[in-house]
């Protein structure tokens, strides 16, 4: 086979290969439009100790809250925190499926937190995000140590509100 018979396959297989680019085109497009359109919210979070005096304590209470922020970045997904919101926002759905779209990111060496929340609508999206953060710290009070006179040792305040995104995130 030489470069002119190579040539002549190309010139006549090339309508082939450009309806098969169409297609998967066109295929990949009616996908993107038919897919719901879903958007994400994000609430920051800071954990802190709720009481230190000295220096010394104030460096172990760093350290010791940043360890604990990696144990409560688990919590956020579950439904200790979960349930209260479904309940108090009035949701039809269960704590696994709306574990599914919150995710926590933590800033390495730090004691803050992201909440994100994935909805199909923007302002439902802030509404969880908001919501889950704060119930975040009502579940971290209840299960940080502490005894029945002495408030929880770690306490986590909303930083950050979640907004309601402009713009759809896919």
């Amino acid at each position: 086979m030489d470069l002119r018979h190579v040539v002549a396959a190309i010139r006549r297989w090339r309508w082939v290969a450009v309806l098969v680019v169409l297609l998967f085109s066109g295929g990949a497009t009616a996908y993107a439009l038919l897919q719901t359109p879903e958007y994400k919210s994000t609430a920051t979070v800071f954990f802190s100790l709720n009481r230190s005096v000295s220096v010394t304590e104030l460096a172990q209470a760093s350290t010791y809250t940043q360890e604990v922020v990696k144990s409560y970045s688990k919590v956020v997904t579950l439904p200790v925190v979960l349930d209260p919101v479904i309940q108090d926002l009035g949701l039809q759905e269960t704590s696994s499926q709306l574990a599914r779209r919150v995710t926590l990111d933590t800033q390495p060496d730090t004691v803050i937190a992201d909440i994100t929340v994935t909805d199909r609508s923007p302002a439902r999206a802030a509404q969880l995000a908001n919501a889950i953060a704060d119930q975040l710290g009502v579940a971290v009070a209840e299960l940080s140590p502490g005894g029945a006179r002495s408030p929880a040792s770690v306490k986590v305040t909303r930083i950050s509100e979640a907004e309601t995104p402009e713009s759809r995130s896919s």
